[in-house]
């Protein structure tokens, strides 16, 4: 099993210190960097690509620093950041053959890989059409396009949802789920539907430091007994908040908060909220 470790990272831009001093490991499968906008996760996956230094800490492969293996790092990355980079005078099947070029790929691999995943991600019929013509989603799908092609072992997915809709962003999690036997699968995100039900292990991020990891269903359990809907009306406790979720309100806590509580099953949203949003 492949191994990509990161060991007491920090860094610091200014007076903010983005990442303290913060520790994990993927390996196959999927793992969500899971945190709210300013918790780190985008500083922490430019480290894990190279693309920054850590004022502190180290990223290693099976072993070896990443930043020293560098090529041979490099041919089994692939990324897909938030705003991804692209030239709107090129068609969807220009910017693959981009890519795959990148990639050190041959002209054949990258057609026949391309026909499948644009195929997949249900824009096939516009591979001939310039980017500067696509809406935001297909946009993000041909970038997913992109991340794919070459078959990478170590796939980095930072808010990879954004513009799909409902129907393209199951797409993605199939295809995902395929996928994470064979491959180390990172998503950084705030948005808990997108990794609930096929991350395999969660980093929670809050802050710059890491401030829960595991299994979902090992986090989960942490909440049994914990998690109350209570009436919108309800005065709760001093020192106790309260959050919505489905159109409920909701409180963790030991034992019941108000008059009409009612206990519910735990989820990944209450473990988000008790681990990150809760102040």
């Amino acid at each position: 099993m492949s191994e990509l470790k990161f060991q007491n990272i920090s860094k610091r831009f200014g007076k903010k210190q983005a990442l303290n001093s913060v520790s994990g490991v993927f390996s196959e499968g999927i793992t969500a960097l899971l945190g709210s906008n300013g918790a780190g996760k985008t500083t922490l996956m430019n480290i894990i690509t190279t693309l920054l230094t850590p004022d502190n800490g180290n990223v290693t492969y099976n072993g070896t620093d990443v930043f020293t293996l560098q090529k041979d790092y490099y041919s089994i990355l692939s990324v897909q950041f938030q705003t991804q980079p692209m030239y709107k005078s090129y068609t969807a099947d220009e910017y693959l053959e981009f890519c795959g070029a990148l990639k050190g790929l041959d002209k054949k691999t990258v057609r026949e890989q391309s026909t499948v995943l644009l195929q997949k991600f249900g824009i096939i019929d516009a591979r001939k059409k310039k980017i500067r013509a696509f809406s935001g989603g297909m946009k993000q799908r041909l970038a997913l396009c992109g991340t794919f092609l070459g078959d990478p072992k170590i796939i980095i997915l930072d808010e990879p949802s954004a513009g799909l809709d409902i129907y393209e962003r199951e797409e993605l999690k199939n295809h995902l789920c395929t996928l994470k036997k064979e491959c180390i699968i990172i998503i950084s995100t705030h948005i808990v539907s997108d990794i609930e039900n096929i991350a395999d292990r969660i980093i929670l991020l809050k802050e710059g430091v890491v401030e829960a990891e595991g299994e979902q269903s090992e986090l989960i359990e942490k909440l049994i007994g914990k998690v109350w809907q209570v009436p919108e009306e309800a005065e709760l406790p001093s020192g106790v908040a309260s959050y919505h979720s489905d159109g409920r309100r909701i409180v963790i806590c030991d034992e019941s908060p108000c008059d009409g509580a009612v206990m519910k099953p735990a989820d990944l949203t209450d473990v988000y909220f008790n681990s990150i949003a809760k102040r």
